[in-house]
């Protein structure tokens, strides 16, 4: 039997651990820390996939989450405001139209639809900066695009904007800690050097210092310090890459850092709450899609195998909440 005094100190006790928040009364969110999340793509055989799984850098573990309401590969992904975006990709064939974009809500783990791109577009690269969204460049199949669309997610509206000097597909994009946005390698029949800067606040393009090595279906990040890495892909004469090079935008040089232990291409890459660089998925030599993933720590210029993708893949889009 409780008598009164025992009522009291558990009331007590109660109160406190609601105050503290040891047990709280408000609905428990999905997401409670920064992750990477690995989306679509395509295995070995070509078969495109819907599947997204969620990379946690602190317990180096993954887990599946909502996937995609349309499976689509060679589309591009970027987060703004707290959600990610994938847009644009193929099923096979040419570019789905209209080109898809669907919102990721971390907190709910849930898809939405929102505007697609004016145009059908796969083999793009998309940024973030200042808030909007840039899908640059891409391919329908017939053309290669120097096309630069804008997407407002608050009005939920695109916009073309300048077009970028060199069309291409297969390049890769970063923004730098000042909001400028940099299109990198590719191709247009050729396989390209060429980087290309984009000025957001004046909606100008010029050109900038070019890869010391010609690349297409490579991955691209911007690194914790300002910093942009240009890693692997695939060379003017259908080799696979382990090579990475750092982009410095205020020298507008590049170095050549430690090298990828696995080299390949059309492979993703973020970098993590931590700081370091995850390289992810991709296609060996040989055609087939992996599940490697690799980090790099820009501090001590090393690689290091981590747990792999539970789905083997390329052609897949990765972004950071």
């Amino acid at each position: 039997m409780i008598d009164t005094k025992q009522k009291i100190i558990l009331s007590t006790i109660i109160a406190l651990i609601f105050t503290v928040g040891i047990i709280s009364s408000a609905p428990m969110s999905f997401a409670s820390t920064p992750a990477i999340y690995a989306i679509g793509g395509s295995d070995s055989s070509g078969h495109v996939m819907g599947t997204v799984e969620k990379y946690d850098t602190s317990t180096n573990t993954w887990t599946t989450v909502a996937p995609l309401p349309i499976a689509r590969a060679a589309l591009s992904a970027t987060s703004s405001h707290g959600s990610i975006y994938a847009i644009g990709g193929i099923i096979s064939g040419p570019p789905i139209s209209p080109s898809p974009v669907e919102k990721y809500s971390p907190s709910t783990n849930t898809w939405t639809t929102v505007a697609p791109m004016p145009i059908p577009n796969y083999a793009f690269a998309a940024t973030s900066s200042h808030g909007s969204i840039y899908a640059i460049g891409g391919d329908n199949t017939t053309k290669y695009f120097s096309i630069v669309e804008k997407y407002n997610p608050s009005k939920d509206k695109w916009r073309a904007v300048a077009s970028m000097p060199t069309a291409r597909a297969c390049l890769g994009t970063a923004t730098d800690s000042h909001g400028s946005i940099y299109a990198i390698g590719g191709n247009n029949v050729f396989v390209l050097s060429t980087v290309e800067k984009y000025s957001p606040s004046k909606n100008k393009w010029t050109v900038v210092a070019s890869l010391n090595t010609a690349r297409e279906c490579l991955a691209v990040t911007s690194g914790a310090h300002g910093s942009i890495y240009a890693i692997g892909g695939r060379d003017m004469h259908g080799n696979s890459l382990n090579t990475v090079e750092k982009y410095s935008p205020s020298k507008n040089t590049w170095t050549t850092v430690a090298p990828m232990p696995t080299a390949r291409w059309s492979l993703a890459a973020a970098t993590g709450p931590d700081g370091s660089i995850y390289a992810i998925g991709g296609e060996d030599i040989n055609g087939n899609s992996l599940n490697t993933v690799e980090k790099y720590s820009p501090s001590t210029n090393t690689w290091t195998t981590v747990a792999p993708l539970p789905t083997a893949r390329s052609n897949l889009a990765v972004s950071v909440d």
